[in-house]
């Protein structure tokens, strides 16, 4: 069994929670608000992302 990484997981859940935010405010009629949570969202992702990738290359 494979141990969980605790920065990977802390990145997944901003990003999944990044995520949700922006779902939810999608229909929102503020598009700044709606562009805020999306880059908000793929700033998460790009986070996330890079941190796989940095342990990806140390293994």
């Amino acid at each position: 069994m494979s141990e969980i990484d605790p920065e990977l997981e802390r990145l997944e859940k901003a990003a999944q929670a990044a995520h949700g935010r922006y779902l939810r405010l999608e229909s929102f009629h503020d598009v700044q608000v709606v562009e805020a949570a999306r880059a908000l969202w793929q700033s998460a992702v790009a986070a996330l992302d890079a941190c796989r990738a940095r342990k990806e290359r140390r293994s």
